[in-house]
């Protein structure tokens, strides 16, 4: 029987930590076919804007060089103008292979939101899943660990294999390597720091040459500026306010701002405010921002400088401050 592995993604930019999965697809498990499927825009992540079809295209190309014969890129969904979405996919090759031979490869993150994706109940009577993690994150121990939406589908569940009630299943394969992630890439590469080998030198040599993913000018505002900007909207609207300059460490942003909120409420009400009065003030929005739709914690990200806002009950889960005891503490 075929067995034909489809990883898709933004590859935005494609790094080591892809490449080790693909280096496990190809040479530890028994495929006869691997394919890699760059998506034109994640559709749940339609707030940013990947690098252009062609760079990304031209990165995986030169990650995969080693591998020419094992490996084939698909470009019809990077080409396309519309989002990705798996389901149309995978309709395109059930032209060509049967369900039991088709296994969809998603990072443990994406799959953490899989019963958010178009048409999940149809994807799992259509391939088998094949989950892919990486230290320190571990596969679910349990049916009420996965995602809540696909609990019901599940006949059973055994030390990461769970079979489907469609007789699809899901495999959770953890790969030995560096936990890394496109947005780490981007930032460091964005704010100007050393990627240490998150890449391959052929993709990285390709970024800085052609400016991929421009770096962010100083001048354009004082971070230290900015930290203070927001360190006193926090000080008159939150609690518990504390930062940290962690300048001239090898962290990938300069400084960081903790602070409690009483509620989950008015965690989303601070994040909201700083958001636009640093609009307001300096025309700056944050890169990213996560957490924001329960509001137990909110994290703004505005490239030099990490906000978080937690829920005051939810900060003492996660002592974060012991995250910056090399840095110097400010006082906001």
């Amino acid at each position: 029987m075929n067995k034909v592995a489809l990883f898709g993604g933004s590859f935005d930019p494609v790094h080591r930590g892809h490449m080790a999965c693909v280096q496990h697809l190809v040479e530890k498990m028994d495929f006869s076919k691997v394919v890699l499927i760059p998506t034109s825009q994640n559709p749940l992540k339609v707030d940013r804007v990947p690098a252009s079809k062609e760079d990304r295209l031209k990165m995986i190309k030169l990650a995969v060089r080693d591998y020419q014969n094992q490996i084939t890129v698909d470009e019809a969904d990077v080409m396309s103008p519309a989002p990705s979405y798996s389901f149309e996919t995978l309709q395109r090759y059930q032209q060509d292979y049967d369900p039991e031979e088709l296994y969809l490869v998603m990072g443990l993150d994406s799959f953490s939101e899989f019963d958010r994706w178009k048409s999940f109940e149809d994807i799992i009577k259509m391939t088998n899943l094949l989950v892919v993690s990486r230290p320190p994150h571990r596969r679910p121990f349990g049916v009420e660990d996965l995602p809540q939406g696909l609990q019901k589908h599940v006949h059973s569940y055994d030390r990461g294999f769970a079979l489907l009630d469609s007789g699809r299943t899901i495999e959770f394969v953890n790969i030995k390597t560096d936990d890394i992630s496109s947005t780490q890439v981007r930032k460091k590469l964005k704010a100007g720091k050393n990627l240490d080998s998150l890449v391959d030198m052929d993709v990285e040599k390709y970024i800085l040459e052609n400016n991929v993913y421009p770096r962010l000018k100083p001048e354009k505002i004082d971070s230290l500026e900015l930290c203070q900007f927001v360190g006193k909207i926090l000080h008159e609207r939150a609690t518990n306010g504390v930062g940290y300059d962690l300048t001239g460490l090898d962290k990938l942003y300069d400084y960081t701002l903790i602070a409690s909120a009483t509620s989950t409420k008015q965690a989303l009400s601070l994040a909201n405010n700083i958001k636009e009065m640093v609009k307001e003030e300096y025309g700056l929005t944050p890169y990213g921002v996560e957490g924001r739709e329960d509001g137990r914690w909110v994290i703004l990200d505005y490239g030099s400088l990490i906000v978080h806002i937690f829920y005051d009950y939810v900060r003492h889960e996660y002592h974060l401050e012991s995250l910056w005891t090399d840095g110097k503490k400010l006082e906001i």
